[in-house]
């Protein structure tokens, strides 16, 4: 409702805080076809942890990391950014920056991979994780 209110005065510029927290995914389409039909098509700054919405919202992403600017340009870049520093295995990999295990039991690394890992296409959650918690390794071994 606050946004369609937002929206009927033509606004020039549209600041939006984690507008589709708590939404179900037939909310979130809804929240992204409204904004991206805006009539008059203002400028809208997104803030949010849901990258899908990024995705499919944004032709722009800055990325902030303690009050610095970490990355500007466009989704695709920032997830380009993680080109071959995402891999496969079948066990953790203490090289990783960070590593998850994923349904089916293999687990997901992003870092510095090991010559022989079996490298994968990253997303734009990898590259934001790389970029931030990579930064934040490289701090720590450096002090």
């Amino acid at each position: 409702l606050a946004l369609a209110v937002a929206l009927l005065g033509s606004p020039d510029l549209l600041l939006l805080d984690e507008p589709t927290a708590g939404l179900d995914p037939e909310q979130r389409l809804r929240f992204r076809s409204l904004v991206s039909r805006a009539s008059n098509r203002p400028t809208v700054v997104l803030s949010t942890h849901q990258t899908e919405d990024i995705t499919a919202l944004c032709d722009r992403v800055i990325v902030l990391d303690g009050g610095s600017i970490r990355f500007d340009g466009s989704p695709e870049g920032l997830t380009e950014s993680a080109s071959g520093r995402v891999w496969i295995g079948d066990e953790p990999d203490g090289r990783a920056v960070l590593s998850w295990r994923m349904g089916g039991g293999r687990h997901r690394h992003i870092g510095d991979p090991p010559v022989d890992a079996e490298l994968t296409q990253p997303s734009i959650d990898d590259a934001y994780l790389l970029m931030v918690h990579g930064t934040r390794a490289h701090r720590g071994a450096a002090a």
